[in-house]
């Protein structure tokens, strides 16, 4: 079984890599514009086309994201544009070609990922919450679409030590963990624990859902 973890870089991507890499059977590659076995704009659909059918993965794990924290009223164009195209573009050009090969082999696994921001309409990130819950309403679409045979579903992580947060001030990532019944940050190994059970055989009835690691934020 062939796992390719898109976005592997930096982040949940590159400790997902890892993970799958050194500490699992499964033979493991990665993709992203600057590392990885496949050094790959995930927004071009040739570059794409080609890096999926060389790596024909039964299993893909979808970590790409891009944020913009800023309010709605002072964001840009340039902002919009680069948040929504890579997050939703990407994931909708990797999940087009690793589905076509899945459904010729009778089966996959793809996980996308979403974001607790969906949930929690956290102010200044209008369009990154709008971007994951684009991600989160393709995904249960395309679990349809694919079925029975291939499930697509979403993890949807709270705050965890990522790029993604780094510039974000601490008092504001604490009032988003103040928010969870379990206060603390979300773990790479926690996130890691909830891909190994949707990639396994035995969910094979576990599509079209998302699933938060957030603490019950």
């Amino acid at each position: 079984m062939k796992v390719l973890v898109a976005g592997c870089s930096s982040g949940i991507g590159e400790y997902l890599f890892n993970y799958y890499n050194f500490h699992t059977h499964y033979e493991t590659e990665g993709l992203s514009r600057t590392t990885g076995t496949y050094i790959v704009d995930a927004t071009d659909p040739v570059q794409v086309f080609r890096a999926i059918n060389k790596c024909r993965p039964d299993i893909l794990i979808n970590c790409i994201g891009q944020a913009a924290m800023n309010l709605a009223i002072m964001s840009s164009c340039v902002q919009y544009e680069h948040v929504v195209t890579n997050n939703i573009k990407s994931t909708f050009l990797l999940c087009r070609e690793a589905g076509r090969g899945m459904l010729r082999n009778g089966f996959g696994r793809i996980i996308n990922f979403g974001s607790c921001s969906v949930d929690m309409e956290i102010e200044g990130e209008s369009l990154y919450t709008a971007s994951k819950s684009a991600v989160v309403s393709f995904s249960r679409v395309l679990a349809k679409e694919l079925g029975p045979t291939v499930t697509v579903n979403c993890i949807s992580p709270g705050p965890c030590d990522t790029r993604l947060i780094a510039k974000v001030k601490a008092d504001k990532i604490q009032k988003i963990i103040d928010r969870q019944i379990i206060k603390k940050k979300a773990q790479f190994s926690d996130i890691a624990h909830v891909c190994d059970w949707l990639i396994s055989e035995k969910t094979s009835m576990i599509t079209g859902q998302n699933i938060y690691i957030n603490g019950a934020g």
